[in-house]
């Protein structure tokens, strides 16, 4: 999802990225590798006691104490040794900081914002949302200037906001999946309080409808500022997807619920991908990036791929078969009335 974000920022940044495009993506790569290794041996270094009773894996359990607190602190210094070398604006080192910040309030006891109800939800869906959107586009944005662009905090709110609620949406589904875990372990998350069927009842009323106007809304932005096609192209797969949402039952790969996680089909997948169409056609050297895209991500890709060329042969099969339906049944029988009223 962030890189879709780093790829619209490089396509509107203001200047000419060049050679600065590959230094930030690799760089945003080192740099989600190392928070991502964090966060995730964090939420485990927090969780040890609650794992062990709900029998869930933990990787950090087997650890000594000090090899964990070597692995925590190596993890972190892959942020800012990646920013340095590329020379980051501080805008960068700033986003990150509060990434980071979040990651502890979310797990830490005895803060730990992941069994205090609603300030958990909003905590998760900002650190695995909104700011990755938010530096996703800050990293593309700032490959084509000198110095950070006076719009460049305007434009990563609008990201941050496009997927906040869709960050919601994720942290349900996800508390869902391990409430009988969580109940067995006693951990008190959100859904924990309210109930699972509660819990997805107010994901598709409340915040499902905000996550389509969030997102509809951000790119209609783009749209109106000089990107139409890319953002017709969007809005279009945005109300399939959504349409599909609620009366397709079908599972497409990939996904235990594909009815509440269906828009991050869009922004995993569709949205990167279009907008290095359009980076192509702004520098034909971009399509490098298509192909080394669509080559690390080909497990997420191609599944969806030929799950809708599937969908499309069984909708050819469909509409075959109508037609032939009409023809003999409808036009022939047709014919054969009009035959016998004006030519017997």
């Amino acid at each position: 999802m962030a890189f879709g974000y780093c790829y619209l920022g490089l396509l509107v940044a203001p200047g000419e990225v060049g050679n600065k495009a590959a230094l930030h993506l690799a760089t945003m790569l080192f740099v989600f590798l190392g928070s991502g290794l964090f966060v995730r041996y964090f939420n485990d270094f927090c969780d040890i006691d609650q794992d062990r009773k709900a029998g869930k894996q933990n990787i950090a359990r087997g650890d000594h104490s000090a090899i964990r607190w070597l692995k925590l602190s190596g993890y972190t210094a892959i942020i800012p040794v990646a920013l340095w070398f590329s020379a980051a604006p501080f805008p960068l080192y700033l986003l990150m900081g509060v990434q980071h910040l979040l990651y502890l309030l979310y797990s830490i006891p005895p803060i730990r914002l992941k069994e205090k109800g609603w300030p958990g939800l909003v905590c998760d869906a900002a650190y695995g949302h909104a700011v990755p959107a938010a530096v996703g586009f800050a990293f593309g944005y700032t490959a084509g200037a000198k110095s950070s662009p006076e719009s460049l905090w305007i434009h990563i709110a609008f990201a941050a906001l496009s997927q906040f609620a869709l960050g919601i949406i994720n942290i349900l589904y996800h508390q869902i999946e391990d409430h009988p875990k969580d109940k067995k372990a006693g951990v008190l998350t959100w859904v924990a309080l309210k109930t699972p069927a509660t819990a997805l009842k107010i994901g598709f009323n409340r915040y499902a409808p905000l996550a389509l106007a969030s997102l509809g809304g951000f790119y209609l932005y783009w749209g109106i500022n000089g990107f139409p096609v890319l953002a017709l192209a969007l809005l279009l797969t945005l109300f399939l997807i959504s349409a599909a949402w609620f009366s397709n039952t079908a599972n497409p790969p990939a996904r235990h619920s594909p009815r509440l996680l269906a828009l991050n089909e869009l922004t995993e997948i569709w949205a990167p991908l279009y907008t290095i169409t359009a980076l192509v056609f702004q520098d034909h050297r971009f399509i490098y990036l298509l192909l080394l895209h669509t080559f690390m991500f080909y497990r997420i890709i191609f599944p969806f791929v030929f799950y809708y060329f599937r969908r499309l042969g069984s909708g050819l099969q469909w509409l075959s078969g109508q037609l032939v339906y009409f023809y003999y049944h409808k036009l022939l029988a047709l014919y054969a009335r009009l035959k016998k009223r004006f030519f017997s």
